[in-house]
Protein backbone atom coordinates (compact mmCIF):
# COMPACT_ATOMS: atom_id res chain seq x y z
CA UNK A 1 0.00 0.00 0.00
CA UNK A 2 1.35 3.40 -0.92
CA UNK A 3 0.33 6.76 0.51
CA UNK A 4 -1.93 9.32 -1.16
CA UNK A 5 1.02 11.67 -1.60
CA UNK A 6 2.97 8.92 -3.36
CA UNK A 7 -0.01 8.19 -5.61
CA UNK A 8 -0.09 11.86 -6.53
CA UNK A 9 3.65 11.82 -7.19
CA UNK A 10 3.42 8.72 -9.39
CA UNK A 11 0.53 10.16 -11.41
CA UNK A 12 2.51 13.37 -11.81
CA UNK A 13 5.42 11.37 -13.28
CA UNK A 14 3.05 9.78 -15.80
CA UNK A 15 1.60 13.22 -16.51
CA UNK A 16 5.07 14.47 -17.43
CA UNK A 17 5.37 11.81 -20.14
CA UNK A 18 2.37 13.35 -21.87
CA UNK A 19 3.49 16.96 -21.49
CA UNK A 20 7.00 16.13 -22.73
CA UNK A 21 5.39 14.72 -25.88
CA UNK A 22 3.35 17.90 -26.37
CA UNK A 23 0.04 16.62 -24.96
CA UNK A 24 -0.86 19.26 -22.37
CA UNK A 25 -4.66 19.39 -22.18
CA UNK A 26 -5.62 17.88 -18.78
CA UNK A 27 -8.87 16.37 -20.03
CA UNK A 28 -7.07 14.68 -22.94
CA UNK A 29 -4.48 13.22 -20.57
CA UNK A 30 -7.14 11.91 -18.19
CA UNK A 31 -9.00 10.31 -21.09
CA UNK A 32 -5.78 8.62 -22.24
CA UNK A 33 -5.24 7.32 -18.72
CA UNK A 34 -8.82 6.02 -18.74
CA UNK A 35 -7.79 3.79 -21.65
CA UNK A 36 -5.06 2.14 -19.58
CA UNK A 37 -7.17 1.94 -16.41
CA UNK A 38 -9.73 -0.12 -18.33
CA UNK A 39 -6.93 -2.19 -19.85
CA UNK A 40 -5.66 -3.02 -16.35
CA UNK A 41 -9.04 -3.56 -14.72
CA UNK A 42 -10.27 -5.99 -17.37
CA UNK A 43 -6.85 -7.54 -18.14
CA UNK A 44 -6.99 -6.97 -21.87
CA UNK A 45 -4.05 -8.65 -23.59
CA UNK A 46 -0.37 -8.55 -22.63
CA UNK A 47 0.90 -5.05 -23.20
CA UNK A 48 4.01 -4.99 -21.08
CA UNK A 49 6.15 -7.97 -22.01
CA UNK A 50 6.83 -6.87 -25.57
CA UNK A 51 9.58 -8.86 -27.21
CA UNK A 52 11.95 -7.14 -29.62
CA UNK A 53 10.43 -9.09 -32.53
CA UNK A 54 6.89 -8.03 -31.62
CA UNK A 55 8.00 -4.45 -31.21
CA UNK A 56 9.53 -4.57 -34.69
CA UNK A 57 6.20 -5.85 -35.98
CA UNK A 58 4.34 -2.98 -34.28
CA UNK A 59 6.79 -0.47 -35.71
CA UNK A 60 6.36 -2.01 -39.16
CA UNK A 61 2.58 -1.72 -38.85
CA UNK A 62 2.97 1.87 -37.71
CA UNK A 63 4.99 2.67 -40.81
CA UNK A 64 2.65 0.89 -43.22
CA UNK A 65 -0.46 2.53 -41.74
CA UNK A 66 1.05 5.99 -41.80
CA UNK A 67 1.01 6.24 -38.01
CA UNK A 68 0.56 4.27 -34.81
CA UNK A 69 -2.90 2.78 -34.25
CA UNK A 70 -3.38 1.71 -30.61
CA UNK A 71 -5.34 -1.42 -29.79
CA UNK A 72 -9.12 -0.89 -29.70
CA UNK A 73 -10.54 -1.93 -26.31
CA UNK A 74 -14.13 -2.29 -27.50
CA UNK A 75 -14.10 -5.92 -28.77
CA UNK A 76 -12.49 -7.24 -25.57
CA UNK A 77 -14.78 -5.19 -23.33
CA UNK A 78 -17.89 -6.49 -25.10
CA UNK A 79 -16.62 -10.07 -24.80
CA UNK A 80 -16.12 -9.63 -21.05
CA UNK A 81 -19.28 -7.54 -20.52
CA UNK A 82 -21.91 -8.76 -23.03
CA UNK A 83 -24.55 -6.30 -21.78
CA UNK A 84 -22.55 -3.44 -23.28
CA UNK A 85 -23.67 -4.50 -26.76
CA UNK A 86 -27.10 -3.02 -26.11
CA UNK A 87 -25.89 0.49 -25.30
CA UNK A 88 -26.76 2.94 -28.11
CA UNK A 89 -23.53 4.98 -27.91
CA UNK A 90 -21.10 2.18 -27.04
CA UNK A 91 -18.74 2.80 -29.98
CA UNK A 92 -18.21 6.40 -28.86
CA UNK A 93 -17.95 5.63 -25.13
CA UNK A 94 -14.77 3.55 -25.06
CA UNK A 95 -11.71 5.81 -24.53
CA UNK A 96 -8.95 5.80 -27.12
CA UNK A 97 -5.21 6.39 -26.79
CA UNK A 98 -3.62 9.37 -28.57
CA UNK A 99 -1.80 7.75 -31.49
CA UNK A 100 0.56 10.71 -31.92
CA UNK A 101 2.54 9.52 -28.88
CA UNK A 102 3.69 6.51 -30.89
CA UNK A 103 4.63 3.03 -29.75
CA UNK A 104 7.29 4.25 -27.31
CA UNK A 105 4.87 6.55 -25.51
CA UNK A 106 2.19 3.88 -25.58
CA UNK A 107 4.41 1.30 -23.90
CA UNK A 108 6.03 3.77 -21.49
CA UNK A 109 2.71 5.08 -20.18
CA UNK A 110 1.16 1.62 -20.11
CA UNK A 111 3.99 0.24 -17.98
CA UNK A 112 3.84 3.24 -15.64
CA UNK A 113 0.09 2.83 -15.10
CA UNK A 114 0.58 -0.91 -14.62
CA UNK A 115 3.20 -0.27 -11.92
CA UNK A 116 0.97 2.24 -10.13
CA UNK A 117 -2.08 -0.01 -10.08
CA UNK A 118 -0.06 -3.08 -9.08
CA UNK A 119 0.98 -1.28 -5.90
CA UNK A 120 -2.32 0.46 -5.22
CA UNK A 121 -5.21 -1.84 -6.02
CA UNK A 122 -8.43 0.27 -5.83
CA UNK A 123 -8.29 1.31 -9.48
CA UNK A 124 -11.74 2.90 -9.23
CA UNK A 125 -10.72 5.08 -6.30
CA UNK A 126 -7.63 6.42 -8.06
CA UNK A 127 -9.60 7.22 -11.20
CA UNK A 128 -12.54 8.83 -9.41
CA UNK A 129 -10.68 10.71 -6.66
CA UNK A 130 -6.98 11.14 -7.48
CA UNK A 131 -7.13 12.08 -11.17
CA UNK A 132 -9.62 14.97 -10.69
CA UNK A 133 -7.00 16.77 -8.60
CA UNK A 134 -5.01 17.34 -11.80
CA UNK A 135 -7.80 19.35 -13.44
CA UNK A 136 -7.21 22.77 -11.92
CA UNK A 137 -9.53 24.91 -13.99
CA UNK A 138 -13.05 24.97 -15.33
CA UNK A 139 -13.27 23.34 -18.75
CA UNK A 140 -15.30 24.79 -21.66
CA UNK A 141 -19.02 24.71 -20.95
CA UNK A 142 -18.47 25.31 -17.24
CA UNK A 143 -17.51 21.69 -16.60
CA UNK A 144 -15.40 20.57 -13.67
CA UNK A 145 -15.16 17.58 -11.37
CA UNK A 146 -17.72 17.92 -8.57
CA UNK A 147 -15.72 17.46 -5.33
CA UNK A 148 -16.00 13.81 -4.42
CA UNK A 149 -16.72 14.35 -0.74
CA UNK A 150 -19.82 16.27 -1.86
CA UNK A 151 -20.98 13.61 -4.33
CA UNK A 152 -20.73 10.95 -1.60
CA UNK A 153 -22.54 13.15 0.89
CA UNK A 154 -25.34 13.94 -1.58
CA UNK A 155 -25.80 10.23 -2.34
CA UNK A 156 -26.04 9.52 1.40
CA UNK A 157 -29.19 11.68 1.58
CA UNK A 158 -31.05 9.33 -0.77
CA UNK A 159 -32.35 5.85 -0.05
CA UNK A 160 -30.29 3.92 -2.58
CA UNK A 161 -30.47 0.14 -2.74
CA UNK A 162 -30.09 -2.51 -5.47
CA UNK A 163 -32.85 -2.09 -8.02
CA UNK A 164 -33.19 1.67 -7.62
CA UNK A 165 -33.23 3.60 -10.90
CA UNK A 166 -30.58 6.34 -10.55
CA UNK A 167 -29.93 9.11 -13.08
CA UNK A 168 -27.87 12.24 -13.63
CA UNK A 169 -28.99 14.48 -16.51
CA UNK A 170 -25.64 16.33 -16.63
CA UNK A 171 -23.32 13.54 -15.55
CA UNK A 172 -19.87 14.89 -16.45
CA UNK A 173 -17.32 12.31 -15.30
CA UNK A 174 -19.95 10.22 -13.50
CA UNK A 175 -19.03 11.25 -9.96
CA UNK A 176 -22.64 11.08 -8.74
CA UNK A 177 -23.36 7.80 -10.53
CA UNK A 178 -20.62 5.98 -8.61
CA UNK A 179 -21.06 7.81 -5.28
CA UNK A 180 -23.37 5.31 -3.62
CA UNK A 181 -21.95 2.50 -1.50
CA UNK A 182 -24.71 0.23 -2.81
CA UNK A 183 -24.10 -1.77 -5.96
CA UNK A 184 -26.52 -0.52 -8.59
CA UNK A 185 -26.49 -2.79 -11.66
CA UNK A 186 -27.55 -0.03 -14.03
CA UNK A 187 -27.45 3.76 -13.92
CA UNK A 188 -28.34 6.40 -16.50
CA UNK A 189 -26.23 9.45 -17.25
CA UNK A 190 -26.49 12.04 -20.01
CA UNK A 191 -23.53 14.17 -21.12
CA UNK A 192 -23.36 16.38 -24.19
CA UNK A 193 -19.54 16.24 -24.37
CA UNK A 194 -18.17 12.95 -25.79
CA UNK A 195 -14.91 13.40 -23.84
CA UNK A 196 -16.67 13.70 -20.50
CA UNK A 197 -19.09 10.90 -21.41
CA UNK A 198 -16.12 8.57 -21.93
CA UNK A 199 -14.84 9.46 -18.46
CA UNK A 200 -18.27 8.70 -16.98
CA UNK A 201 -18.42 5.37 -18.81
CA UNK A 202 -14.94 4.42 -17.57
CA UNK A 203 -15.75 5.51 -14.02
CA UNK A 204 -18.86 3.33 -13.95
CA UNK A 205 -17.11 0.24 -15.33
CA UNK A 206 -14.30 0.61 -12.79
CA UNK A 207 -16.95 0.77 -10.04
CA UNK A 208 -18.44 -2.55 -11.14
CA UNK A 209 -21.47 -1.08 -12.90
CA UNK A 210 -21.72 -3.64 -15.68
CA UNK A 211 -24.13 -1.76 -17.95
CA UNK A 212 -23.75 2.00 -17.51
CA UNK A 213 -26.37 3.65 -19.69
CA UNK A 214 -24.36 6.74 -20.66
CA UNK A 215 -25.90 8.84 -23.45
CA UNK A 216 -23.95 11.35 -25.53
CA UNK A 217 -26.61 13.95 -26.21
CA UNK A 218 -28.58 16.85 -24.78
CA UNK A 219 -30.88 15.71 -21.96
CA UNK A 220 -33.68 17.79 -23.42
CA UNK A 221 -33.45 15.89 -26.71
CA UNK A 222 -33.66 12.51 -24.97
CA UNK A 223 -36.05 13.02 -22.07
CA UNK A 224 -37.90 15.99 -23.48
CA UNK A 225 -38.89 14.21 -26.68
CA UNK A 226 -37.98 10.55 -27.19
CA UNK A 227 -38.43 9.25 -23.63
CA UNK A 228 -40.95 11.59 -22.03
CA UNK A 229 -42.49 8.84 -19.89
CA UNK A 230 -39.25 7.45 -18.42
CA UNK A 231 -39.09 7.81 -14.62
CA UNK A 232 -36.27 7.44 -12.09
CA UNK A 233 -36.40 6.71 -8.36
CA UNK A 234 -33.43 8.91 -7.53
CA UNK A 235 -31.65 11.74 -9.33
CA UNK A 236 -28.33 13.39 -8.43
CA UNK A 237 -27.14 16.36 -10.43
CA UNK A 238 -24.78 19.35 -10.51
CA UNK A 239 -25.91 21.04 -13.75
CA UNK A 240 -23.85 23.67 -15.56
CA UNK A 241 -24.71 27.17 -14.34
CA UNK A 242 -25.65 30.11 -16.51
CA UNK A 243 -25.67 28.63 -20.02
CA UNK A 244 -28.48 29.66 -22.32
CA UNK A 245 -30.65 26.83 -23.61
CA UNK A 246 -32.03 26.38 -27.12
CA UNK A 247 -35.62 27.61 -26.81
CA UNK A 248 -36.88 25.10 -29.37
CA UNK A 249 -35.64 22.23 -27.19
CA UNK A 250 -37.27 23.79 -24.13
CA UNK A 251 -40.61 24.17 -25.90
CA UNK A 252 -40.42 20.57 -27.05
CA UNK A 253 -39.74 19.28 -23.52
CA UNK A 254 -42.36 21.19 -21.53
CA UNK A 255 -46.06 21.82 -21.96
CA UNK A 256 -45.72 25.19 -20.22
CA UNK A 257 -43.63 28.25 -20.95
CA UNK A 258 -40.19 27.89 -19.41
CA UNK A 259 -37.31 30.01 -20.58
CA UNK A 260 -34.12 30.44 -18.65
CA UNK A 261 -30.70 29.15 -17.91
CA UNK A 262 -29.35 25.63 -18.11
CA UNK A 263 -29.60 24.91 -14.38
CA UNK A 264 -33.27 25.94 -14.33
CA UNK A 265 -34.28 23.93 -17.37
CA UNK A 266 -32.33 20.78 -16.43
CA UNK A 267 -33.68 20.81 -12.87
CA UNK A 268 -37.24 21.16 -14.16
CA UNK A 269 -36.63 18.29 -16.59
CA UNK A 270 -35.20 16.11 -13.83
CA UNK A 271 -38.17 16.84 -11.56
CA UNK A 272 -40.56 15.85 -14.37
CA UNK A 273 -38.81 12.48 -14.64
CA UNK A 274 -38.73 11.78 -10.91
CA UNK A 275 -41.00 8.87 -10.02
CA UNK A 276 -43.73 9.20 -7.42
CA UNK A 277 -42.09 9.13 -3.96
CA UNK A 278 -38.73 9.58 -5.67
CA UNK A 279 -35.97 11.84 -4.32
CA UNK A 280 -33.42 14.10 -5.93
CA UNK A 281 -30.47 16.18 -4.76
CA UNK A 282 -29.43 18.97 -7.09
CA UNK A 283 -26.73 21.63 -6.69
CA UNK A 284 -27.95 25.08 -7.74
CA UNK A 285 -26.81 28.72 -7.61
CA UNK A 286 -28.59 31.35 -5.53
CA UNK A 287 -30.58 32.61 -8.50
CA UNK A 288 -32.62 29.41 -8.61
CA UNK A 289 -33.82 30.15 -5.08
CA UNK A 290 -34.23 33.90 -5.12
CA UNK A 291 -34.41 35.25 -8.71
CA UNK A 292 -37.69 36.76 -9.86
CA UNK A 293 -37.50 35.70 -13.50
CA UNK A 294 -40.28 33.54 -14.87
CA UNK A 295 -38.24 30.36 -15.24
CA UNK A 296 -37.03 30.29 -11.65
CA UNK A 297 -40.47 31.14 -10.27
CA UNK A 298 -42.10 28.33 -12.24
CA UNK A 299 -39.43 25.94 -11.02
CA UNK A 300 -40.00 26.85 -7.37
CA UNK A 301 -43.78 26.61 -7.73
CA UNK A 302 -43.36 23.09 -9.09
CA UNK A 303 -41.35 22.03 -6.05
CA UNK A 304 -44.09 23.24 -3.72
CA UNK A 305 -47.20 22.24 -5.67
CA UNK A 306 -46.07 18.86 -6.99
CA UNK A 307 -43.55 17.77 -4.41
CA UNK A 308 -41.70 18.69 -1.27
CA UNK A 309 -38.62 20.88 -0.98
CA UNK A 310 -37.33 19.07 2.10
CA UNK A 311 -34.07 20.90 2.68
CA UNK A 312 -31.78 23.62 1.39
CA UNK A 313 -28.09 23.41 2.34
CA UNK A 314 -25.94 26.45 1.53
CA UNK A 315 -22.35 25.28 1.06
CA UNK A 316 -19.33 27.16 2.48
CA UNK A 317 -17.90 29.60 -0.07
CA UNK A 318 -14.80 27.51 -0.86
CA UNK A 319 -16.53 24.14 -1.26
CA UNK A 320 -15.98 24.13 -5.02
CA UNK A 321 -12.46 25.54 -5.09
CA UNK A 322 -10.29 25.68 -7.15
CA UNK A 323 -12.99 25.75 -9.83
CA UNK A 324 -15.60 28.18 -8.57
CA UNK A 325 -16.66 30.44 -5.73
CA UNK A 326 -20.22 30.84 -6.98
CA UNK A 327 -22.59 30.57 -3.97
CA UNK A 328 -24.04 27.08 -4.32
CA UNK A 329 -26.83 25.25 -2.53
CA UNK A 330 -27.85 21.60 -2.34
CA UNK A 331 -31.60 21.04 -2.58
CA UNK A 332 -33.26 17.84 -1.40
CA UNK A 333 -36.55 17.47 -3.27
CA UNK A 334 -39.11 14.68 -2.99
CA UNK A 335 -41.98 13.80 -5.32
CA UNK A 336 -44.98 13.60 -3.04
CA UNK A 337 -48.38 15.24 -3.21
CA UNK A 338 -48.75 15.87 0.53
CA UNK A 339 -45.60 17.10 2.29
CA UNK A 340 -45.10 15.66 5.75
CA UNK A 341 -42.17 17.58 7.18
CA UNK A 342 -41.03 21.12 7.70
CA UNK A 343 -38.49 22.58 5.29
CA UNK A 344 -34.96 22.62 6.67
CA UNK A 345 -32.46 25.34 5.83
CA UNK A 346 -28.81 24.75 6.71
CA UNK A 347 -25.76 26.93 6.28
CA UNK A 348 -22.76 24.81 7.33
CA UNK A 349 -19.55 26.59 8.19
CA UNK A 350 -17.28 23.66 7.37
CA UNK A 351 -17.35 20.80 4.85
CA UNK A 352 -14.38 18.72 5.99
CA UNK A 353 -11.73 20.55 3.95
CA UNK A 354 -9.62 23.62 4.55
CA UNK A 355 -10.48 26.93 2.87
CA UNK A 356 -8.72 28.36 -0.19
CA UNK A 357 -7.73 26.95 -3.57
CA UNK A 358 -5.36 24.29 -2.24
CA UNK A 359 -7.93 22.43 -0.16
CA UNK A 360 -6.77 19.71 2.22
CA UNK A 361 -8.82 17.21 4.27
CA UNK A 362 -9.87 18.62 7.65
CA UNK A 363 -12.15 15.96 9.18
CA UNK A 364 -12.30 17.70 12.56
CA UNK A 365 -14.23 20.58 10.99
CA UNK A 366 -17.10 19.04 9.08
CA UNK A 367 -20.78 19.91 9.53
CA UNK A 368 -22.04 17.71 6.69
CA UNK A 369 -22.43 14.48 8.73
CA UNK A 370 -24.67 16.34 11.20
CA UNK A 371 -26.88 17.52 8.36
CA UNK A 372 -26.97 14.01 6.92
CA UNK A 373 -28.13 12.59 10.26
CA UNK A 374 -30.73 15.31 10.75
CA UNK A 375 -32.29 14.68 7.35
CA UNK A 376 -32.23 10.90 7.72
CA UNK A 377 -34.02 11.17 11.09
CA UNK A 378 -36.42 13.99 10.29
CA UNK A 379 -39.36 11.60 10.01
CA UNK A 380 -39.01 10.44 13.63
CA UNK A 381 -38.19 13.69 15.40
CA UNK A 382 -40.35 16.71 16.05
CA UNK A 383 -37.75 19.03 17.51
CA UNK A 384 -34.36 20.17 16.36
CA UNK A 385 -32.18 17.80 18.36
CA UNK A 386 -28.71 19.27 17.93
CA UNK A 387 -27.04 21.32 20.65
CA UNK A 388 -27.54 25.11 20.58
CA UNK A 389 -23.93 25.67 19.51
CA UNK A 390 -24.22 23.27 16.59
CA UNK A 391 -27.64 24.65 15.65
CA UNK A 392 -26.32 28.19 15.61
CA UNK A 393 -23.45 27.27 13.31
CA UNK A 394 -25.48 25.21 10.86
CA UNK A 395 -28.20 27.80 10.57
CA UNK A 396 -25.63 30.48 9.74
CA UNK A 397 -26.46 32.67 12.74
Amino acid sequence: MISQSEIHSRINQIWQIFTAAGVTDPLTIIENLAYFFLWEEFQIGDLYDVSSSRRQLLESLQSSRGGFMPIDLLPDLMNKLPDLKGLPDIKQLVPQFTGSLGISGYLQIGRAVHGLLQEYSPTAQIFNEALPEFLERIEPGGRYFTPRHLTRWAASLLELFPGVRLADFACGSGGFLVATTEELPQVTGVEISPNWARLAFTNCLLHNIKKPDIRIDNSLSIFGKREKETKFDCILMNPPFGARVDESLVNMAFDFKLSGRSETVLTALAFNHLAELGKMVVFLPSGSLFANSGGEQILREGWIENGELSAVISFPKDSFQPYSQTPTHALLIEKKARPEFINWFFRPRFDGFTSGRNRQPDPENNDLPLIQTALQKRNIITEYWMSPDKQKGLMGE
